[in-house]
């Protein structure tokens, strides 16, 4: 692990909602540090507090209580219009339905991702990114006439459109059969070893065994932490 300061720290951080008046405990208070460089893999059954966890680090939601910081910063510090646009800036999200529209060619998808970013050329770097996934022959094909696996690459560029450091997956391989699967893991493989950071949620324990630490999620808590890389 490097001594420099983690990409991502949560200190005690927790998660509550409330239902009928009640307060439902989604995450007990959780301290973690993602270094810069790493590849994490959460993993647990469902209901386990993962999804909450990874909400929390992208800053889709805001702990309840305790501190989440991001490059350094506090985000409890930010309003709304920061928090955007440090997430716009420094985030990719990559998500198991893929979250493309059905109406849009993959070219157009990919594009969302820097809508709001003021991006130089943005046309160009969306297709250089496909192409370098191997779609440069699929610009123009809606979600519908690609594959699963096709349509996780169209997400996966979708989310370097900004150039995040941070990368961050639900599932990525879930909806996918194995040999598509594999695919999208070297993918995965291949950025962090280009120096993006990944945090992913999984199921697939082909996906936790190449990951450099894994953390257990049970009950909404941090059960258990082990070292990865059990596969090359």
């Amino acid at each position: 692990m490097s001594e420099a300061a983690p990409l991502l720290e949560l200190q005690g951080a927790a998660k509550t909602h409330r239902l009928d008046g009640r307060e439902i405990a989604a995450l007990s208070p959780v301290s973690l540090q993602v270094a810069r460089g790493e590849f994490l893999a959460v993993v647990g059954p469902s209901g386990s507090g993962k999804s909450t966890l990874l909400s929390l680090l992208g800053c889709l939601e805001r702990p309840s209580s305790g501190r989440l910081l991001i490059l350094g910063r506090d985000v409890s510090r930010l309003d709304d219009d920061q928090l955007s646009s440090l997430r716009a800036r420094a985030i990719g999200f990559v998500f198991q339905s893929f979250s493309l529209l059905p109406s849009r060619d993959a070219l157009d998808n990919v594009l969302l991702g820097a809508l709001y970013s003021g991006l130089p050329a943005p046309e160009r770097r969306a297709a250089s990114l496909l192409t370098s996934l191997g779609l440069g022959h699929r610009l123009g094909h809606k979600p519908s006439m690609l594959s699963g696996g096709e349509r996780q690459r169209v997400a996966i560029a979708r989310a370097l459109m900004n150039g995040p450091e941070l990368l961050l997956a639900d599932e990525p391989t879930g909806s996918l059969d194995p040999a598509a699967g594999d695919a999208i893991l070297a993918i995965l493989r291949e950025l962090n070893r280009l120096g993006h950071t990944l945090v992913v949620v999984t199921h697939d324990p082909r996906v936790a065994a190449r990951a450099d630490r894994v953390i257990e999620m049970a009950g909404g808590r941090l059960a258990r932490e082990r070292t990865g890389r059990a596969l090359p």
